[in-house]
């Protein structure tokens, strides 16, 4: 055995944990687990270090000799192989990392500047009322720096141009805001910086962040409604970006999603389902626009109805941090170091799972796990 370790196939990322590591495959969508060994195994592929060199340090830090540890080796290489960690040579398919340029304005151009995760997100256009549309839906402009432009070009039919890194075609204003919550959410769910998760985030009327991952239809949009009408604080109900070292939320600009259903149980009128201002669910309520410390709590809420059993769960780190990578956006554009950031949440912030059968009921579960409301 002589030479470099092999390198690990394309799709494979890996990062150590507090036991030894763990590997996620974007081909299978499959996380493995490994012990100490394992993992130095799998770091040692990562940065093809002289299998000899690591063999003889090996030998010397464990006492065992220079034959054991390679056949240990071997069959450590072997088990990867047959794992895909190893010998996989299919490309994985292209990402599009988000790229939209800022530009010099041109006389007349109107603009407002939107937080989006880590984007700040310039909106221009020749048309105010435009400007003013976007501003009123997205609801958390700022006076910072531009990061990313969004252009937005109406002709004189009243059709719409948005340029991005691609561009989108409106009929009119009502279709551009019809759409536009989910251009801004593909654009922030190619975030290569920080992890993404599929998640609506809140501070407690004590101060404390709190994270909501949820799968679509779980009800994470309706239970941030009534925690606004509790006096929570919005940070967004679509997606928490976490910042890589720190482990704080950065807030995503967004109006709440809620169909009929979830307007009746926050007691909006019907006529209002869609894509809801935060101040129309919760007139004082109040929108964070500042990353927010790293979250006490990580909580994953679960609506059974009203015959369903409510229940609450702390889970340990294995199965805490299955539910973290589960819920997140952007693995593929992040890679490695936003694993290593989900392993961070994983470990230092406590995750729960909850089911409940209505509002009340929900902050009653959080507030039986320390969660203040």
């Amino acid at each position: 055995m002589t030479g470099s370790f092999p390198g690990l196939s394309p799709g494979i990322l890996h990062a150590t944990t507090p036991d030894g590591g763990v590997v996620y495959d974007l081909v299978t969508e499959r996380l493995s687990f490994l012990n100490a060994t394992g993992a130095a195994v799998c770091e040692s592929c990562a940065r093809r270090t002289d299998q000899s060199a690591w063999i003889h340090d090996w030998a010397a830090a464990t006492g065992m000799p220079d034959d054991r540890i390679r056949h240990d080796l071997d069959m450590a290489l072997d088990a990867f192989h047959d794992a895909g960690f190893l010998g996989r040579t299919d490309p994985l398919p292209k990402i599009y990392p988000p790229d939209a340029p800022v530009t010099a304005l041109r006389e007349g151009e109107r603009t407002t500047t939107q937080a989006a995760g880590v984007h700040r997100i310039r909106f221009r256009s020749r048309d105010a009322a435009l400007v003013a549309a976007v501003d009123d839906l997205l609801g958390l402009g700022i006076d910072e720096p531009p990061t990313a432009e969004f252009h937005l070009v109406a002709d004189e039919h009243g059709a719409i141009r948005l340029v991005t890194d691609t561009e989108w075609r409106f009929g009119g204003v009502d279709e551009l805001i019809g759409s536009l919550v989910t251009v801004v959410n593909d654009f922030v769910a190619r975030t290569t910086t920080d992890v993404v998760l599929h998640a609506a985030a809140l501070r407690t009327p004590g101060g404390s962040t709190v994270v909501f991952p949820a799968a679509p239809g779980s009800g994470k949009s309706t239970l941030a409604g009534h925690l606004l009408q509790q006096g929570w604080a919005y940070l967004g109900d679509e997606s928490a970006t976490i910042r890589a070292g720190d482990l704080a939320v950065v807030p995503c600009a967004k109006p709440l999603d809620l169909d009929e259903v979830s307007c009746a149980a926050l007691g909006l009128p019907a006529r209002i389902a869609g894509d809801v201002p935060v101040t129309a669910v919760a007139r004082s309520a109040s929108i964070v626009r500042d990353p927010a410390p790293a979250p006490m709590a990580v909580v994953s809420p679960r609506y059974v109805g009203p015959n369903g059993e409510p229940a609450s769960a702390t889970l340990d780190f294995t199965d805490a941090l299955v539910d973290c990578v589960g819920h997140t956006l952007n693995l593929r554009y992040v890679g490695s170091a936003g694993l290593a950031s989900l392993v961070g949440l994983a470990t230092r912030v406590p995750v729960h799972v909850i089911t409940y059968r209505s509002g009340d009921e929900a902050v009653a579960r959080l507030a039986a796990l320390g969660i203040d409301s």
